[in-house]
């Protein structure tokens, strides 16, 4: 009965058939007394909640790391940023995943190791107490990303021409390191973030 239920029953050509007409539809399968519509509903707000904290906090790592790692380049601060953040990209966050929540269940305590769905509307700091991990987890390898990328586009935009003619004229270095230099090395940036969002989701 279920064979004849689900179709498969007939050749894989007509199974193919009713399975593209389900995905249409968004109709994938039945798991218990729920369909999959049900549960990507409940789970999609967590999913959204989740990529957007993992990129403000991924920005929140990349782009003072980056700043500092072009302004100081060959120093000391830029070879220890650039040692984390490639240790950072061979970290899979599987395992990262693991280690925070080992340590917040055996030391630390400031978050819940199994977090629960709490929308920001209703208790904003229960909101990101729950969303913290997770979103660090995911923040951690795009931050590594997006610091290599930013720090390599600063490098060059310092070197430019009119980078060298604000220093001529006397602007103050931090003037022309988050006017000048950060505002025209962005769009790399950006395209990565956007780029990011598909596979976040």
């Amino acid at each position: 009965k279920l064979r004849e239920q689900y179709h498969l029953d007939s050749n894989l050509f007509v199974q193919y058939w009713y399975w593209l007409g389900d995905i249409l539809r968004f109709d994938l399968c039945i798991t218990g007394s729920s369909s999959v519509n049900e549960l990507l509903k409940v789970r999609f707000p967590s999913t959204v909640f989740i990529g957007f904290w993992s990129i403000v906090l991924g920005l929140v790592i990349a782009v003072p790391s980056a700043l500092l790692s072009a302004y100081r380049r060959d120093r000391a601060a830029d070879w220890v940023i650039s040692s984390v953040s490639f240790g950072s990209l061979s970290l899979p966050p599987v395992v990262l995943a693991g280690r925070l929540s080992y340590l917040e269940a055996l030391h630390l305590g400031y978050f819940p190791v199994e977090s629960d769905y709490v929308a920001l509307w209703s208790n904003p700091v229960e909101h990101f107490r729950n969303f913290f991990l997770p979103s660090l987890t995911l923040a951690v390898g795009s931050g590594a990303v997006w610091t290599r990328i930013r720090r390599a586009d600063l490098i060059l935009t310092l070197q430019s021409d009119f980078i060298m003619l604000a220093r001529a004229k006397g602007v103050s270095p931090r003037r022309i390191l988050w006017v000048h230099a950060f505002r025209n090395s962005a769009l790399s940036l950006i395209t990565a973030v956007a780029l990011q969002l598909g596979s976040l989701i």
